[in-house]
């Protein structure tokens, strides 16, 4: 809107951003689309991939916890696996842990149910999260070594 509202004090418009895709009945027109309106379409992406970005920001999530922005996006340096959410002493992933703490879960379904694969709830932001989401607040969780006294 800010970007909008600058264009319009200067005598311009976001007029060209407002990319109409027209009707295709061959693969080679949607290609002579997409060729020509490459730049239009790729600043749209970008303004739409920003506004995510900064409204999950605002409601306090990681935009980078929904796969398919993560695989949309340029490659960089994962946090190594040691650092994810599933290996956080804040992280738990036992069923019935998480059966507790939503209400109502096993009447639709089960806190055991296969499509959660290795999912669990973080207790420091009290959300149910992918074992693989990343936080800047991670704390390892601590191996309890057993031994055998003789």
């Amino acid at each position: 809107m800010a970007a909008a509202v600058l264009a319009l004090v200067n005598g311009s418009s976001i007029k060209w951003l407002a990319v109409t895709p027209q009707k295709w009945s061959s693969p080679d027109q949607l290609g002579q689309q997409f060729s020509v309106n490459a730049g239009r379409y790729l600043a749209l992406f970008v303004l739409w991939i920003s506004l995510f970005g900064l409204s999950t920001r605002a409601l306090g999530i990681r935009a980078l916890q929904f796969p398919a922005l993560r695989a949309s996006l340029p490659a960089r340096s994962a946090a190594p696996q040691a650092a994810r959410c599933g290996a956080c002493r804040a992280f738990c992933n036992d069923p019935l842990y998480i059966e507790r703490q939503t209400p109502g879960l096993h009447v639709m379904s089960s806190g055991f149910a296969a499509v959660r694969a290795d999912d669990g709830i973080c207790s420091v932001h009290s959300r149910y999260l992918p074992t693989q989401a990343v936080c800047e607040r991670f704390q390892a969780r601590i191996a309890l070594v057993h031994r055998r006294v003789r």
